[in-house]
This record gives C-alpha cells, sequence and structure tokens, in this order.
C-alpha cells in the first residue's frame, strides 16, 4: 500500500502481530519450563525419600511384597516409574506394573550420571524406555560412598499435553486480542490519516480552482496543526487567486476596451496577446496566441518588431492597409534590466489621416479664395494709385468692383466664422413656431435688389397651410439665402427658380429648384464639401464662396433636420431640406447648443 494510511496500518498490524508471537511463545516456554520445574521438585523429594528409605535399610529389610507395594504406591502417585539400582547399574527392585524391568542394566551414561553421587534430572535418561520420559536419579548414600540409586521415571506426554493446552489457549486469545488490535489499529489509523486524506482531497479540489476547501481540526498534535495550517494557507491562497483573478479580468478589460489594437510578443518572435481590435484591424486568425508573428504580420511591420527586439528601439510606422491607414508604434518590454518582448499599439488614424488632409485642404482653399479677390483689389488699387485710371467714369468703375470683391471676402470671412462655430458647437438655436410660407416670402422680399439685378424668375410656392416649423428665424432665413443664392448662381440665363414644400409624417420639406445645367452624377458626393464647386463656368458670376452648402446642412441638421440634393445633367437641380413640425412637444424636436 502506497498510502500514509496503509503504510500504518501495515506497521501497527506488523508490531502487533510481532508483539503477539513472542508474547504468546514467551508464555508458552515459560509454562513449560514451569510444569517441568514443579514436575523435577515433586520427583526429586520422593526420590530422594525413597533414597532414605534404602539407605537406612528400612526398605530393603521389607519383605519384597511389601516393598513392592510401597513402590507401587509411589508409582500411582507420582505418576512415574520406580526403578531401583545398585552401583553396578542393575535394576534391583521396581514396581509391581514395571517388575519385568528387574535386572536391566543401565548403559554406561546412564549409570555415570548415577554414581556422580549428586542428584540428576534430566529428559530421556534411560533411552531404552519406549516413550519419552522425565527421569530423576536421588543417589543412596551408604556410610559416606553411593551404594546405588532410586530413579523414577515420568511420561512427558502429560506435560506436554498440558503444555500444548496452554499454548492454545494462548494462541486462542493471542488470535482474539490480535483481531481486536486490528479492529483498534484501523480506527485509529483511519483516525489518524482522516486529516491528510482531507487535505489530499482539499488539494485536488484547488487544483480545480476550488479554493472554499476546509479540514475539520479534531485534535491539536502535530497532524490537527498541520490541518488548521493548510486551512490558512487555502483561505490566504483562495483570496490571493481572487485579487489575481480580479486584476486580470480588470486587465482584459482594459485591453479589451482599447481603441487600440494591443500587440504582445515574446524574445522568440511568437504572438503572446491580442486584443478585438488587434485582429479586426490585422486580420488576425482564431488561435494565433503563441503563433510566429511572420506568419501574422506584413513584413514591413514584422522587420519594427524584429529590431525593437534586437535593440530595444521604440518605433513607429503609418501603413496604408486597403482603404485605411494604420500606424504601429512598438515599444520593447524590459524587466530586470532585459528585453524580455515587445508591445504593439495598432491606431486607425483614416479619420485622423482625412482629416489631416482636409484641414490641408480646407488652408489651400482658403487661401486661394482669399488671394482671388485679393489680388483684384491690389490690381485696382494699383492702377488708381499709380494713375494708370483718371478718368471719373473708370475710377467708379474700378471703385465699384473693389467693394464687389471686399464684400466678397467679408461673406468668406462671415461663413467661416459660422461654419467654425457650429462645428464647435458654440451656436445655440432658438427655436419658435413659424410659419414657412411667411418666412420664404421675407426671404425673397430681402434678396429682391438682387433679384432684380438677374434675369431669373424666382417663384414662391410654398402652401399656406402647412404644419408650423419648428426653427431659428434667423437661422432659417440664412438656409433659405443660401440655397436660393446658389440657386440663382446656377440657373442659368434667362433661367427659374422655385420655392416650394410640402409636409410629410411630422416633418415639412422645403425644394429649392433651378433651371440650371444640372449637377454631374460624378460631383453629386461632394457637393456638400468646403469650397468645392463644380464647375465656376457654369455659374452666373463665379462669386460664390464654396462654404454655402457646408453652411445649410450643418444648420439643417442642428435643426433635427436632413438636407439632401437630387440633379441630372441639363435638368438642373433640386436641393431639398426638411424641419421638424411644431405640433409635437418642444422636447420632442432636437436642438443643439
Amino acid at each position: 500500500m502506497r498510502t500514509v494510511f496503509g503504510k500504518l496500518l501495515i506497521h501497527e498490524v506488523l508490531l502487533i502481530v510481532v508483539t503477539m508471537a513472542i508474547l504468546a511463545f514467551g508464555v508458552g516456554y515459560f509454562a513449560q519450563d514451569y510444569f517441568f520445574a514443579e514436575r523435577r521438585r515433586e520427583l526429586e523429594s520422593q526420590a530422594q525419600v525413597l533414597a532414605a528409605l534404602i539407605a537406612n535399610g528400612a526398605l530393603l529389610r521389607a519383605d519384597p511384597e511389601t516393598a513392592h507395594f510401597l513402590l507401587e504406591t509411589v508409582d500411582r502417585m507420582a505418576d512415574a516409574r520406580v526403578w531401583v539400582v545398585n552401583e553396578q547399574g542393575l535394576v534391583l527392585l521396581t514396581s509391581l506394573r514395571h517388575t519385568r524391568w528387574e535386572g536391566f542394566r543401565l548403559g554406561p551414561n546412564e549409570l555415570r550420571h548415577v554414581r556422580t553421587g549428586r542428584l540428576v534430572s534430566r529428559v530421556g535418561l534411560v533411552p531404552d524406555l519406549s516413550e519419552p520420559t522425565f527421569s530423576v536419579a536421588a543417589p543412596v548414600i551408604v556410610q559416606g560412598r553411593v551404594a546405588g540409586a532410586v530413579l523414577l521415571h515420568a511420561p512427558v506426554s502429560g506435560l506436554m499435553a498440558a503444555v500444548r493446552g496452554i499454548r492454545s489457549l494462548i494462541l486462542s486469545a493471542s488470535l482474539v486480542a490480535l483481531t481486536l488490535a486490528l479492529l483498534l489499529a484501523l480506527y485509529g489509523s483511519r483516525r489518524i490519516t482522516r486529516p491528510v486524506r482531507q487535505m489530499m482531497a482539499a488539494a485536488q479540489a484547488m487544483r480545480q480552482g476550488r479554493f472554499d476547501q476546509r479540514i475539520d481540526v479534531e485534535d491539536e498534535d502535530e497532524i490537527g496543526q498541520l490541518a488548521r495550517t493548510f486551512n490558512q494557507l487555502t483561505r490566504e491562497l483562495g483570496l490571493t487567486i481572487d485579487a489575481l483573478t480580479r486584476e486580470k479580468r480588470q486587465r482584459e478589460s482594459i485591453v479589451r476596451s482599447m481603441s487600440e489594437g494591443l500587440l504582445a510578443v515574446d524574445v522568440r518572435g511568437h504572438l503572446l496577446l491580442s486584443n478585438p481590435q488587434a485582429q479586426e484591424l490585422l486580420h488576425l486568425p482564431d488561435g494565433a496566441e503563441g503563433r510566429p508573428v511572420d506568419q501574422l504580420l506584413p513584413p514591413e511591420w514584422l522587420a519594427l518588431f524584429r529590431r525593437c527586439l534586437a535593440d530595444g528601439t521604440t518605433l513607429e510606422d503609418i501603413r496604408l492597409e486597403g482603404d485605411r491607414y494604420l500606424r504601429l508604434r512598438v515599444a520593447p518590454i524590459t524587466g530586470d534590466e532585459q528585453i524580455g518582448g515587445a508591445v504593439g499599439l495598432v491606431e486607425d488614424i483614416t479619420e485622423q489621416y482625412r482629416m489631416e488632409q482636409m484641414r490641408r485642404e480646407f488652408v489651400a482653399a482658403v487661401s486661394h479664395e482669399l488671394r482671388t479677390p485679393l489680388t483684384s483689389l491690389r490690381g485696382f488699387l494699383q492702377a488708381i494709385r499709380e494713375g494708370v485710371v483718371t478718368e471719373p467714369r473708370e475710377v467708379d468703375r474700378y471703385l465699384g468692383v473693389m467693394h464687389d470683391e471686399t464684400m466678397r471676402l467679408i461673406r468668406l470671412v462671415n461663413s467661416l466664422l459660422d461654419l467654425s462655430r457650429m462645428e464647435s458647437g458654440q451656436v445655440t438655436l432658438r427655436c419658435q413656431p413659424l410659419v414657412l410660407a411667411q418666412v420664404v416670402e421675407d426671404v425673397l422680399a430681402s434678396m429682391q435688389p438682387r433679384i432684380e439685378g438677374e434675369a431669373v424668375q424666382v417663384e414662391n410656392e410654398v402652401p399656406e397651410d402647412l404644419p408650423r416649423v419648428w426653427a431659428d428665424r434667423d437661422r432659417l432665413d440664412q438656409i433659405l439665402i443660401n440655397l436660393v443664392e446658389n440657386a440663382i448662381r446656377h440657373a442659368g440665363r434667362p433661367g427659374r427658380v422655385r420655392v416650394s414644400a410640402y409636409s410629410r409624417q411630422d416633418q415639412v420639406v422645403t425644394v429649392v429648384e433651378d433651371t440650371g445645367p444640372g449637377i454631374p452624377p460624378e460631383a453629386l458626393p461632394y457637393i456638400w464639401d468646403r469650397f468645392y464647386k463644380v464647375d465656376k463656368a457654369r455659374t452666373a458670376d463665379g462669386s460664390g464662396t464654396g462654404l454655402g452648402l457646408v453652411i445649410v446642412r450643418q444648420l439643417v441638421e442642428l435643426h433635427g433636420g436632413r438636407a439632401w440634393v437630387e440633379s441630372q445633367v441639363g435638368q438642373g437641380s433640386r436641393f431639398s431640406f426638411s424641419l421638424p413640425t411644431a405640433a409635437g412637444p418642444v422636447d420632442a424636436v432636437p436642438s443643439r447648443s
């Protein structure tokens, strides 16, 4: 048995068996020695009495019948054969039952023991007897010399039977005691090893992640103290594991919630960790952890990781992956002044890249839009200053052009300021219920001087029975002015601009359409971009800032509506925007401040 219980039980059983065997054999031999000693003392006493009777002549003076009777009496009382021998070892007299041995002569060895003159006791003194005997020889001393001896031969079968009985009794008692001892050893071993077995079961459960195990402490011995220490260790280990698990979950949650992709690589170049963002950005397969990164990353980025692992350099690279721009930053993982790996952050910078491109394009467009009127102003001012133009009529014409260019610059700057405030959330809408037909009529009336100077017919076809719209009056005027001015510029000469509206569910849709050349299909996606102009040659004066439609869309969306355009080349354009109605509660209407 390899268990502690088995080893302990075996040791206890062996100890009990050896102890009981020693006890049984010891008691058996002690009983045998005791019986033989008692028998020897009894036989020696009787032999000495008979030897004394023979020595003083009392027995020899009696008649033979009396002598035989006396010896027979001793024979029966002592259960031993009685021999009287002379100094030559000749049997002179026996009990009545054994007279056949009269005349028997002892052998030299037996005779030598008789002639010693001492009391002799031994087993098997006379080998010629047919059975094992316990013989006692008492010398007959007459006048100081050995004249013969009295021999008592007691069969040992009775003694051995008694000894065997005692040994059987001892053996039976030993078996009973052994059984009881085994039961006690079994109980004791189980009781002693129960905490050990519980600790083994608890250790197996802890191996499976269950740290709520407790050992019953019954004693305060070494095993009990060990069980108590095990309980403390289990509790502390459980608390430590729980803390580590919480920290691991927090780290995993942080890694998963990162907007950047995360890659961790060991010194061998194998992927240790990746979060879902990295898997999505780099199209990593399932089970990528543990695989070499040269099977997962493009060569350029693989070179970055290898260089970082080699010399601990922090590196960065931008790569175009499909239609996305990805930036990778690689830094070493250091510990004990050694590089233990590298960590990489993958970031989708497509939007940032596009914003940077838009910023550059915006700066270039603004510079271009400002340079054109400024160049014109400088040319006209230089002509007037240097006296190139001296006639009053020409000077007035130059001043008029300069005024127009100045107003164009003012409109451009105002549009840029409006657009900047809207994008930064600094525009506050003061919405109220408005009658759209009245607003359109007022806007067209304010634009009448501008309209009269153009060969364009502007028509107001907005129904008066439409639901009122929920809008900021000033911003709605700005939306309509930008759309109507844009339509007038592109309507052609002569041309026509029509403003109409209709109700759709909980919104009112306003439409501004013109009879201009229309917009090519490939230009429609960019019509709302800053400074985008389809073709300046298509407009009547090319005086647009390129920001009007952008402002329109921003203002409409601030109101919770939507702006869109429909156009076909040669059939004009149709700009539409929707605004929420004022029928519902005010809080239901989106507004931004």
